[in-house]
């Protein structure tokens, strides 16, 4: 199966129990008909506008025991990651140096804490 197969599938799964949205009603039948291209971009705008997880377009789980289960962001941390890709490599590294150090400190916080209690 492709991937615009597999994404075809999923979208029409995702909308199968909700009603599509009035202003992409054509649009997104065009996707899920195949009657128009379903590339990488669409698939991450809809993702992102429609809730759904991170890459769930592109899951195939008709060979669901074959493939790992799919991990579940919420929209926080959804967010950190739109927000992460948007910026420019220099401030991804000081970005992931910052959450490491809070990262630490917190488990350090954490293990005091514990030890006081011992």
């Amino acid at each position: 199966m492709t991937t615009q197969e597999i994404r075809r599938r999923r979208l029409k799964e995702w909308f199968s129990e909700k009603s599509l949205p009035e202003k992409e009603k054509s649009y997104l039948s065009q996707l899920i008909n195949g009657r128009s291209s379903f590339g990488e971009r669409a698939a991450r705008r809809l993702e992102r506008d429609y809730g759904m997880p991170s890459g769930f377009l592109d899951s195939d789980t008709s060979d669901s025991q074959n493939t790992p289960p799919s991990l579940v962001l919420s929209e926080e941390e959804l967010k950190l990651i739109t927000f992460f890709r948007g910026f420019p490599d220099s401030a991804k590294k000081e970005a992931l140096i910052e959450f490491e150090s809070k990262f630490n400190k917190f488990n350090e916080l954490f293990k005091e804490l514990l030890a006081s209690r011992s």
